[in-house]
């Protein structure tokens, strides 16, 4: 069974987002993958939260479970909510069970399993009139679900523990039950939490996550805290969890505060430890001092992304000529990413043209390689061997010799070493990797990736020798080589064709790979384009029952599906680059103590195997085994 912190989500009210855009970005900002999704925003407006489902998936977000709220609620006060609230006032029934219909095929739509609603105020005996009347209505909305195979459970704290117990014996349905909220218990005064956690848990089907203080004037409210700060008991709450051994969902709530993203961390920073995960709180606090051997473009671009980065601090550059030194790289360009210049602040960064020197400062904690491609093995194996984290960018080596080595230094090495191979973060690389794994859209019968260029206008002197750089195969086409065996495994054999056009190594690579399932995969690769050509990546997969296509010339929409029985649809996944995902992963691994996953030594290894393989069929003009 998971650990409550895997399933641990966010309401996503609490935000209070816009639209589905903003919802998604805050999401994907707070880095807690799943959601509680309010239903009554997709009713109200479909054509702004159209394939909202979809998107989530997109995005590696899932929706846990939903929630609507009923027409003409009033929170003013206690007395007011006693009025208006949930399915019990008759003025608002009829409006209610209509929108409670059309919230019904929404969740229906999203494949979710649960949706909670306050069912309002209950009458605390059973032969009161209005009991009835709320078990028939409560019936009539679960049948609702029901028929969408949909569990439905209402929310705590307007009524006391044995008063909702009562409610639930007489209902007598195992597909309707509670969603548990111990901040409502003290808002409403409606009894201790956690012994009211145990009373209901016979029928507890989701918790909330949130904390309040009991009123101190009868007949008021309690005051919405941030968790942590109020009088939920949150070890007692987890361990009361544990004993009834419960398996459902808890969804953060905060519907207080200006500072609901703050307040939504520190919740997760305070109970993901004691839901039994490795929440942020367990990540090194201090900054993550970072040395940048390198001053082209590669330093330029991850520089861009470290200054957006909390906890990472540029400590050194290094470099044998001093270029940069002064922190200006403006003149430095490329072929992808921002075109914004880069400036860095030089205030407490170190320069070095000597890397062992750099090496010797024992402030500096990771070893960021941006050097040319004939350095990497050497700058990696001396930094890991002097105790430091190293991150460093394909082609991590020349040949998967040296690779081998690096990897073996990794081995020997408290520290963590990850390849810098950027791909496997781009967003729409990574939604395309989840696609393929959780087959979607059924197998890849067909799959083309092309990254084409024109030469090089910047460190001419390495890429344009072959024997320093490998050319386009090993320095550009190693970006799909990698993903191809990121996504398919490492490939049975290659069959490449290519030709040398300036470098002396392959500068145009075309190759075919055979894997294990049998779909036709191949990629191009070059940097042999008539100046002027500029720069492009692209891949089009044909599945079974879609086809995905990504060319990054179509802005703003890079990435477009095409699902079988409905109109094509862009697929946004987000604005950041590969390069600033691919070095927060390294940071948050760092900070956290745990080794890379996305991306191992042995990937740096394998990639250049196979490269080579390529390189072999294209001088032999034969099929290559890998």
């Amino acid at each position: 069974m998971s650990s409550f912190a895997d399933r641990i989500a966010i309401c996503s009210w609490s935000l209070r987002p816009e639209n589905a855009d903003d919802l998604l970005d805050q999401v994907r900002t707070l880095e807690i993958p799943r959601i509680q999704v309010a239903l009554d925003p997709l009713r109200l407006d479909p054509a702004g939260w159209e394939f909202f489902g979809e998107r989530c998936r997109d995005n590696g977000i899932e929706t846990v479970s939903g929630m609507f709220v009923t027409e003409g609620e009033d929170y003013s006060s206690l007395e007011s909510i006693r009025r208006t609230g949930g399915i019990v006032p008759h003025a608002t029934w009829e409006t209610n069970r209509k929108n409670i219909r059309e919230n019904a095929e929404i969740a229906s739509g999203l494949g979710l399993n649960l949706v909670t609603f306050h069912a309002g105020f209950m009458p605390h005996q059973a032969d009161d009139p209005d009991f009835a009347g709320l078990l028939e209505r409560v019936r009539e909305v679960a049948d609702v679900f029901a028929e969408k195979g949909i569990e439905i459970a209402f929310e705590t704290g307007q009524e006391d523990a044995e008063t909702l117990r009562l409610f639930l014996q007489q209902l007598d349905r195992s597909d309707v039950g509670v969603n548990f909220d111990p901040a409502n218990m003290l808002l409403y005064d409606k009894g201790d939490p956690i012994r009211a956690l145990r009373v209901l848990s016979p029928w507890l089907k989701q918790c909330h996550i949130k904390d309040a203080r009991k009123t101190r004037r009868p007949g008021a409210w309690g005051e919405e805290v941030p968790v942590g700060a109020g009088e939920v008991d949150w070890a007692a709450f987890f361990g009361a969890l544990r004993t009834i051994d419960f398996t459902g969902y808890c969804a953060i709530e905060r519907e207080a505060g200006e500072e609901r993203l703050k307040d939504i961390r520190t919740a997760w920073e305070l109970v993901a430890p004691l839901a039994g995960g490795r929440g942020p709180v367990a990540r090194s606090k201090a900054p993550v001092r970072i040395g940048i051997v390198g001053s082209g473009f590669m330093a330029a671009t991850h520089i861009r992304a470290y200054q957006k980065l909390e906890g990472a601090k540029i400590a050194a550059l290094c470099n044998p000529s001093g270029r940069n030194f002064d922190g200006d790289f403006s003149r430095v360009t490329g072929n992808i990413g921002s075109s914004d210049p880069v400036r860095l602040d030089m205030s407490g960064v170190e320069t070095y043209r000597d890397f062992e020197r750099m090496l010797a400062e024992s402030s500096i904690d990771l070893v960021d390689v941006c050097s040319p491609t004939g350095t990497h093995a050497a700058h990696t194996i001396a930094a890991l061997q002097a105790g430091k984290h190293v991150l460093c960018e394909k082609p991590v080596a020349r040949n998967s010799e040296q690779a081998r080595a690096m990897a073996k230094a990794a081995g020997e090495s408290s520290s963590f070493y990850m390849p810098g191979m950027c791909l496997r973060f781009w967003p729409e690389w990574a939604w395309l990797k989840r696609a393929i794994t959780e087959n979607r859209y059924g197998r890849v019968l067909a799959a083309r990736f092309r990254r084409v260029a024109e030469p090089p206008a910047w460190g001419q002197a390495n890429y344009f020798s072959g024997e320093q750089s490998g050319g386009a195969l090993f320095d550009l086409h190693v970006h799909d080589t990698d993903f191809v065996q990121y996504c398919f495994g490492k490939p049975i054999a290659v069959f490449s064709t290519g030709y040398s056009k300036f470098s002396g190594a392959i500068d145009h690579v075309v190759t075919q790979y055979t894997v294990a399932g049998g779909g036709a995969i191949h990629a191009e690769g070059a940097w042999s384009m008539t100046p002027g050509f500029g720069f492009n990546m692209a891949y089009t997969v044909n599945f079974e029952r879609a086809t995905a296509d990504y060319d990054i010339a179509r802005t703003p929409a890079p990435l477009r599906l095409f699902e079988e029985g409905r109109s094509p649809r862009d697929i946004r996944c987000g604005t950041d680059d590969g390069y600033f995902l691919e070095l927060k992963s390294f940071l948050d691994s760092v900070r956290a103590g745990e080794a890379p996953s996305i991306v191992t030594p042995e990937d740096g290894v394998l990639s250049l195997e196979i490269c080579e393989a390529e390189e072999k069929s294209v001088h032999s003009a034969e099929p290559v085994k890998c």
